[in-house]
């Protein structure tokens, strides 16, 4: 009896307490400073090349042109075919939206783009202040701050949808540098349009 006890007791902390875990660990908060994680001073990173940095900010701004047109051809080469993606909110440690797997991301942004197609809104995404190091294992990870503007018919200049950090991990596949991991860490919950 004992033995049947512990099963199920081990049973329910996988079914429902470990993914509340996992889930609790998928955002930063904003006691985390992540950005200080790239400082060099105890840094566990490696510096980046230039070559390295070009590249991956090339694929950032692949990833922000793609974004930007809606254009989901280009959208799915920046991601690797396990990447994982995560929309994160400033106060909590659980994503609000989240997707894996290409097929999965490319599905999440095409109902992303509907809605803004829906009202004719353009989106414009501006990125800044870039911090990256390469890990052990070669992938790299960058924090990057991003502005986005958004656009429509009925707004006569484009006005700052949100704020965020993106923090990534990118790996290099075949020589070409592919988002392995991203999550968008918005500064504001009151996001208007969410063009992402």
């Amino acid at each position: 009896m004992w033995e049947l006890v512990k099963v199920a007791t081990f049973a329910t902390f996988i079914a429902i307490i470990a993914p509340q875990v996992l889930l609790a660990q998928e955002c930063p908060t904003q006691d985390e400073k992540i950005w200080a994680e790239f400082s060099g001073v105890g840094s566990s990173y490696r510096p980046v090349t230039i070559e390295e940095r070009n590249a991956v900010m090339d694929t950032l701004a692949r990833y922000a042109w793609a974004m930007d047109n809606r254009d989901s051809a280009m959208l799915a080469q920046v991601f690797t075919e396990d990447a994982e993606y995560y929309l994160c909110g400033l106060d909590s440690d659980s994503a609000q939206e989240r997707a894996a797997l290409l097929k999965g991301i490319s599905s999440h942004f095409g109902s992303v783009f509907a809605r803004l197609d829906v009202g004719h809104a353009l989106a414009r995404r501006s990125f800044t202040n870039a911090l990256m190091g390469k890990k052990a294992d070669g992938d790299i990870d960058v924090i990057v701050s991003v502005v986005v503007f958004i656009q429509s018919l009925n707004i006569s200049s484009p006005q700052v949808d949100y704020t965020a950090n993106l923090i990534a991990t990118l790996r290099q596949i075949q020589g070409i540098w592919k988002i392995r991991i991203l999550k968008v860490i918005t500064d504001d919950t009151g996001i208007r349009i969410r063009a992402r």
